[in-house]
């Protein structure tokens, strides 16, 4: 009897540690709920394009993307796609160079020397924080409502 008990207790601790493993307790792996977010950033009524799109929540992860050319974005963490469900600083940055701009010509099999350039990006911060909500997301990102940040 007393081994069928001993032998018990570490199965039923195995087992619990495998579901608790596969479940994942109903987050992405590192300890966070994500939900899936998609939108659109806009100025003056048209869609920004090459923007890069920032969420941060108070705790886990962020969440970044770089609009399309309709400025359409979907969120995504370095290792899952959305962005930590509950409330999240914004910040839109213009001007990011892309990843054609970040290359240097090459020249005869060889890299051509690029000047240094003075950093042209301009951030776009939102003072109300957004809510990432269970289930999809879809939210609009109107840089008229937001304060341009100087650096």
């Amino acid at each position: 009897m007393k081994s069928q008990i001993k032998f018990r207790i570490p199965l039923a601790v195995s087992l619990l540690c495998l579901q608790l493993a596969v479940s994942g307790c109903g987050n992405n792996g590192e300890g966070f709920t994500l939900a899936p977010v998609d939108g659109r950033v806009v100025l003056d009524g048209k869609p920004v394009a090459d923007a890069l799109v920032k969420f941060d929540p108070s705790k886990g992860p962020s969440s970044h993307v770089m609009t399309d050319a309709s400025g359409q974005f979907t969120l995504s963490t370095t290792s899952s796609k959305g962005a930590v469900v509950g409330s999240h600083s914004v910040i839109v940055t213009l001007g990011v160079p892309t990843r054609s701009e970040q290359t240097p010509p090459i020249e005869s099999g060889v890299p051509k020397e690029t000047p240094m350039t003075v950093d042209s990006s301009v951030d776009y911060q939102f003072d109300v924080p957004f809510a990432v909500q269970e289930g999809n997301n879809n939210i609009e990102l109107d840089l008229a409502k937001a304060k341009k940040l100087t650096r």
